[in-house]
């Protein structure tokens, strides 16, 4: 029954485009570009330079507001040398406010853990390779080509 869930999710994340879909409940859609700012702005803090992250963003699973969601994307910021590491996958939770749009949230993990944090932040795969990859994949987010 888990698998059958587990692969409905990812054939209608996979599958996300411009309208909004239900899953088990749950709407699927794009995060809104006022939604996107906020995101950018909360989730690179963690960055040595916080105003030049650049990320991608995927569909993302909107449950009840107020309760925290995990979600993936890819995000790219400049490492020590002042040069972009390349876009990379991040799994975070977020949250939506009182109104139900996603206005902040915190990177638990980021693929390759990339010279682009602060060494204080303790964020990557510093355990095991793969780590973000996996997590990603067992909250549904597959297809990385899709991020916008």
């Amino acid at each position: 029954m888990r698998r059958l869930a587990a692969m409905a999710l990812c054939l209608i994340l996979c599958g996300c485009g411009t309208k909004d879909d239900k899953v088990v409940g749950l709407d699927v859609r794009q995060l809104s570009p006022a939604e996107q700012e906020a995101l950018r702005r909360s989730l690179s803090q963690s960055l040595k330079e916080p105003d030049a992250a650049q990320f991608k963003w995927m569909p993302v699973l909107v449950g009840p507001s107020g309760k925290a969601t995990n979600y993936c994307g890819l995000i790219n910021g400049r490492t020590n040398t002042g040069a972009f590491s390349g876009f990379r996958k991040f799994a975070a939770v977020i949250a939506q406010n009182s109104s139900g749009a996603f206005d902040h949230g915190v990177i638990q993990h980021v693929e390759g853990a990339p010279a682009m944090f602060e060494s204080s932040s303790g964020i990557g795969d510093q355990s095991s390779a793969g780590t973000t990859t996996e997590l990603c994949k067992s909250w549904g987010y597959v297809e990385f080509n899709q991020a916008k």
